[in-house]
């Protein structure tokens, strides 16, 4: 009768443990990271009656890992689309900026060909292209805000790392502990934290989990650790080395930083920003620098062949900044390299790299699509970039580079900001041919065919209307790409979401049955310690 009494207050706890459990599921059903739970229960090997083992919590690993991968993708092309819808905004508004401003611009120019001594003409000219060229300014100021925005939530991405891996690492030891107490169920609750870190971790940055016992770690990358255990590696910022504008990602190991490649980050919100900021907006601001490069140049090239109202011979129109040369922060020697603009039309919208790899062999990169140009002599490279519309020459002589030294060569980067009108005087306009009489219009003309001639830009290929229609066309069709490839990927994170919950979710249906069955479970161990008790009230009777 002890044994049956045993008995059943082993199953009373067994179905009070049930009724808590799936008491706690019910509660948290709508609770986001929650994984249900089970009662594990077996045999009492010690004794009589049955015991509760532990409290499981439902997981699937893989499909967790299937949608970590998922968050990652999507986060980071969304990344990416919110930067682009800031230049689209830019580039899209048909009433003002660069393209409106580029018409009323030519639109001036065709008035001076009519009356080519009319100073009211000129003065509104002048006017207008004064305003293009605070439009290109502007533009150049946008891009330079996005720019710093980006590098921004680039260091507040790097900070929102440090601190989840920090959480994921802390938590890592107190499951390791909770799992080696008597209560192994206490960890689910610490295990659903950790797995919302890691979800949260996803968005902002591709990561592989590997389960090691009860802890977890972590790597980025192409398997650099992030946590490891109880401990974890700090990442930090750094100046890049090659763009002293933007910002790298790092590990900080006791003080000493080593920055990660961006072809070694993958996913996430992180990746999304880097790919926008040293990809897209480079093109971008090359693109609108080129626009502005071309027709500066051009124009600048007529009217010093043209002659003013006075009769002398015209002077530029626009001032055109140098080209940006950045050196590489790792460089030992002290040379520096010096470009100058070539044949105008075959400028490009890339920027180039420009190494030195042995005793008078020098690498000469285009960037955009990663093409060695030329390996060989400065002679030899300079012949290369001749043909990219470029000059280079050292400064103070090719001996003072050191080998492994490099330079970054933007030609267009700079023009759109460093743009300025260099003349004020309406008189100052060669609207006359050198040949022609003071009030001829021959040389305007050859302005006016400047917005629709070919042979302006891209080795003859576009002019500065089919220029800039281009870059808008090609900013428009990334935003759609992205846009499109964003639905689709987040359709991919619902089906991997569905999948896990699924498993790990809770089923009210299945959750109300579970209840009935403990609750019966319950009752019938009632009923069987209450029997136990009428038959030891009936053998003391007896006696």
């Amino acid at each position: 009768m002890s044994d049956a009494l045993s008995i059943g207050l082993t199953a009373l706890v067994a179905a009070q443990t049930g009724i808590n459990t799936t008491s706690n599921n019910i509660a948290n059903a709508s609770t986001i990271g929650y994984s249900r739970q089970s009662v594990i229960q077996n045999e009492n090997i010690s004794s009589t009656g049955t015991q509760v083992t532990d409290i499981q919590r439902i997981y699937d690993n893989f499909l967790a890992s299937q949608k970590l991968s998922a968050q990652s993708s999507y986060s980071q092309l969304q990344a990416q689309s919110a930067q682009l819808q800031k230049i689209t905004s830019m580039l899209s508004d048909p009433s003002a900026g660069i393209a409106a401003n580029m018409q009323s611009f030519f639109s001036s120019l065709q008035a001076i060909s009519i009356t080519p001594n009319d100073p009211t003409s000129r003065q509104s000219f002048l006017s207008n292209a004064d305003t293009l060229v605070s439009s290109f300014n502007d533009a150049q100021t946008v891009v330079d805000g996005i720019s710093k925005d980006v590098n921004t939530q680039i260091s507040n991405s790097v900070n929102n790392i440090n601190t989840i891996a920090k959480q994921i690492a802390s938590l890592n030891s107190s499951i390791f502990n909770a799992k080696q107490s008597a209560n192994p169920g206490t960890a689910n609750s610490m295990l659903d934290s950790r797995d919302t870190l890691l979800a949260d971790l996803s968005k902002i940055i591709q990561v592989k989990v590997v389960a090691n016992g009860n802890s977890t770690n972590i790597f980025i990358g192409n398997g650099q650790p992030l946590v490891m255990g109880s401990s974890f590696n700090q990442l930090d910022t750094i100046a890049s080395s090659t763009n002293p504008n933007n910002i790298e990602v790092a590990f900080n190991i006791n003080g000493n930083k080593t920055p990660i490649s961006q072809n070694n980050l993958s996913g996430g919100t992180l990746t999304g920003l880097i790919t926008f900021r040293n990809n897209t907006l480079p093109t971008v601001q090359n693109a609108i620098g080129r626009i502005a490069l071309g027709l500066a140049s051009s124009m600048n090239t007529i009217n010093t062949t043209g002659k003013t109202l006075n009769g002398s011979t015209g002077a530029k129109l626009f001032t055109v900044p140098e080209i940006q040369v950045d050196a590489h922060s790792a460089n030992t020697g002290t040379a520096k390299i010096d470009v100058t603009y070539g044949d105008i039309s075959k400028i490009s919208t890339s920027d180039y790299s420009l190494q030195k790899v042995a005793e008078g062999k020098y690498n000469l990169i285009r960037i955009s699509d990663n093409t060695l140009l030329r390996s060989g002599t400065p002679t030899e490279i300079n012949t290369a970039a001749a043909i990219e519309g470029l000059n280079i020459s050292f400064l103070p002589a090719e001996t003072n580079v050191s080998i492994g030294d490099q330079f970054t060569i933007r030609p267009t980067a700079n023009v759109a900001g460093g743009l300025s009108l260099a003349i004020t005087d309406v008189n100052a306009i060669a609207a006359a041919s050198s040949t022609g009489a003071v009030g001829d219009n021959s040389n305007v003309l050859k302005m006016i065919a400047l917005q629709t001639n070919k042979t302006t830009l891209a080795k003859g290929s576009l002019s500065l209307t089919d220029a800039y229609a281009n870059m808008v066309g090609d900013v428009g069709s990334k935003s759609q790409a992205l846009i499109s490839t964003s639905t689709t990927a987040n359709a991919v994170l619902k089906q991997a979401s569905n999948a896990l919950d699924s498993v790990a979710g809770v089923n009210l249906d299945e959750e109300a049955a579970n209840l009935l069955k403990y609750q019966q479970a319950y009752q019938a161990a009632g009923k069987l310690i209450a029997a136990s008790k009428l038959m030891f009230d009936t053998l003391f009777n007896i006696a």
